[in-house]
This record gives structure tokens, sequence and C-alpha cells, in this order.
């Protein structure tokens, strides 16, 4: 079924790719659409036999909704002899994504958490103005957004020519992202509350009776973590403590991927008081034609931070490339003129350094395990991709 319904799309989207003057802006509109039809979550589903996925909806107090996808990385309940059973309590990551992107843009590095470290994984669809694909319906990517997002997305070289005048300021830049909603708040704060918003819930759902009824399980309520990339890492940070009135208690730290921090001032930085892996990459977080300001790099913010604190640089990984879960087209698609950072062996063996770091990171802060203590006490970097590494304790 889900073949023919993909040879059907094939045909349609190629034909109307090729009439359409603004499908055609894109040189890999077509190819970006089957790859990620070709990606949908069923499919890593089925290839992953024991992790399942649900979207519910929360409600704000204000009445906002979001719907959120939950990712539960292995069985809810485990027997103990032939009439006794427990229920199964994962760790937390609660995930951002990035502005422009939505749920199904994952960076490596989360997707493997749940896959091979048993993470149980939730991402909230924020109700950004601007994004290039939502949940649907039924839980999977809404593909009609996805198309029209894709056909309507600029190329870099369109917003950085001549004619496009000026870059825009980043409060200008983000004002059309997320508009006014909370803005009193902060730019965009309505993230950090939607992230609150799933800790509550989700412990709310490990008090029921019977908590697999919701078909997610229980969680860990000592084992929570918070993470974003790009602006979905500033929103981990107002629930870390750099927003005080998002700050989570229960959150035990921050994985940050390539992120958008800097919106923050330093004061609101040193609020945040649980331990901190920063990640990025040597190369600009944007072209230098939409810098506003040279010194906005990742190191000065990791600077500001006055808890426990770790830093990690990889080579040649340019800011979408994060989110390249395959050496496929997607990633230049959704920014055109921004490669995945390389060959496809020299991603995975990236992907591979920045998987070691966060396991350890996580190992310790939710885990205490010496070990993994240890191997972040080496400065020695893992491998020839990693171009910096720093910690404080």
């Amino acid at each position: 079924m889900k073949k023919g319904i993909f040879l059907i799309l094939s045909v349609l989207l190629v034909g109307f790719g090729l009439q359409s003057p603004a499908f055609s802006k894109q040189k890999n509109f077509v190819v970006s659409i089957l790859s990620m039809i070709r990606s949908m979550p069923d499919s890593f589903l089925e290839m992953n036999p024991g992790i399942s996925r649900r979207t519910i909806t929360l409600q704000h107090d204000d009445g906002r909704k979001v719907k959120v996808s939950v990712w539960t990385p292995g069985p809810m309940v485990e027997r103990k002899g032939l009439f006794r059973k427990r229920f199964v309590e994962y760790p937390l990551i609660v995930f951002s994504f990035g502005g422009g992107d939505c749920p199904f843009f994952l960076p490596d590095v989360i997707v493997n958490l749940v896959k091979e470290r048993g993470y149980m994984l939730a991402v909230a669809d924020h109700p950004d103005l601007v994004k290039i694909c939502e949940i649907g319906k039924f839980g999977n990517i809404d593909l009609l957004k996805f198309i029209k997002g894709m056909a309507s997305m600029p190329s870099m070289e369109d917003v950085t020519s001549e004619e496009a005048g000026s870059p825009p300021s980043l409060n200008t830049a983000l004002t059309d992202l997320c508009g006014d909603r909370d803005a009193a708040n902060g730019l965009c704060s309505y993230r950090s509350a939607d992230m609150k918003l799933i800790i509550d819930e989700l412990i709310k759902n490990n008090r029921r009776n019977n908590p697999i009824l919701s078909g997610i399980g229980k969680i860990n309520v000592d084992q929570i973590v918070v993470s974003g990339h790009s602006l979905g890492g500033h929103s981990a940070m107002g629930v870390a403590g750099a927003n005080p009135l998002y700050k989570d208690n229960r959150v035990k730290g921050v994985l940050s991927i390539d992120s958008g921090s800097y919106i923050f001032e330093k004061r609101d930085i040193e609020n945040v008081d649980v331990p901190v892996m920063m990640i990025t990459s040597d190369e600009s977080l944007l072209p230098a034609e939409l810098q506003s300001n040279t010194d906005e790099v990742p190191h000065v913010f990791y600077s500001w931070l006055r808890s426990e604190k770790y830093f990690l640089s990889i080579r040649q990984l340019s800011h979408p490339g994060f989110v390249a879960l395959s050496c496929s087209e997607l990633t230049s698609s959704i920014a055109p003129g921004l490669d995945a950072g390389g060959a496809c062996d020299d991603l995975g063996e990236k992907f591979g350094a920045i998987r070691q770091y966060s396991k350890a990171f996580l190992d310790h802060v939710l885990k205490h395990d010496q070990a993994a203590a240890e191997f972040l006490g080496e400065t020695a970097p893992v491998s020839d991709w990693v171009k910096d590494y720093e910690y404080s304790r």
C-alpha cells in the first residue's frame, strides 16, 4: 500500500514540479520530497520494531493546544514471574526543533539516544508562524504542508543577494518566525512553555493507576533532560533557567545542539544552574551575509555559563548538517547553498564523535556513571573531526 502511494506521489510531484515556477526554484525539490516520504516515521518504526510512537494533544492553561510526538524506546511493561509485572520507567529527553523545521527534523544523536540508549523522546509541534512541516491528522508528517513549505522556501542565494537588501535584524527575524505570541515573556518563549507542559503532563501520566493506557508508558522523573537544535537550543535553555518564568527544577541537564542561545543576555545564561553540553561546529551558524555581529559565536555563551559545562566543536559540519539523518538530498533542500558537512563516510564519523560525548554526558548527569565522568575529563579528542573540546566542573 505504502509503495503504491509513494509511486503515485512520485508521478504527481514530478508532473507538478516541472510545470510550477515556484517548484522549479528548488533544484532538489522533487528529490527532497521523495527522500522525506521514504524516511517517514513509519519506515523507522518498521526497521526498529521495539520502538513505538504516539501523538498526543496537550492543552495550556490559556486553552492553547499543542501536538506532541512521543517515542517510547521499548516495552512499557516487564513481566516478573507469571502474575507480577512492573511498569518500565525510561529517561526522558524533551526536544525542541530548529526555527522553520518541525518535529520530524531530528539530529542523528537524538535518534540514536532513542534507538540505542533507551531514552523516551517527546517533541512538541510548536506553533511557529513559519515552518516547513508539521504533525498531520494521523500523526505522520503533513505532506501537503511540507510540499507547500518546500515550494515557498527561498534559496540561500535569494536571501543573501544584493537585490534582497540588508539582512534582517535578529529581532525582526524572530518576530517573523514566532509572531508576538507570549512575546511579553520573551521572543519565542512559548516554545519553552511547550517543553515545560510536556514534563508536567508526562509526570501526571506516571501517577495513573495504569499509565500504559495512554500508549506512552512511564518516565523516570529523576532522569529528565532538555535538548534542542538551533532555535530549539534557545528553548531548552529557557526551561533550564535562562527564562525564569519557565524554569523547571526537574530538568537535570541540557544538550544544546548548534544552538541559538545568543538570543539571551549574559545575565540570563548565568541563571542556568544545571550541567550543559554545548555541541557546535567550526563553521558559522549562519552565512557571513546574515551575521549581524561577528562576536555571536557559541564559545562566548559557553563562557557565560556558571554551571558545570562542556563544549564540543566538530570540524566542517554545517548548521543544517546536524539534522542530516541520512546522507540524502534533504538537508541541502532545507537550506540551499549549505551542504550536509561532507561525504557520507565523513558525516558518519562526525556523528559518531557527537554520540560518544553526548552519551557520556547523559550517563554522567543522569546515572552518575564514574566511567562517563572520567571520559568527559579527558581533553584528548576521540576523533580527528573534533576541533575543540573543553569542560569546567
